[in-house]
């Protein structure tokens, strides 16, 4: 029979237990991390031609 992984932590010494979550808890803001990098790398960035007050910045 398959266990959950609550049951499995469950069954772990409380520093122990406190550890994985720890470094699961890490592991998954870092992923976060890098996937709000992916998405902005993807995305064109119209916010680069304007300026402060909103209006088209004049290149010519």
């Amino acid at each position: 029979m398959p266990r959950s992984l609550k049951k499995k932590l469950a069954t772990l010494a409380p520093a122990r237990r406190a550890a994985i979550e720890a470094e699961a808890d890490r592991l998954h803001e870092e992923y976060l991390k890098r996937d709000e990098q992916r998405t902005s790398d993807r995305l064109p960035n119209f916010h680069s031609s304007f300026t402060p007050n909103g209006k088209p910045l004049d290149l010519s």
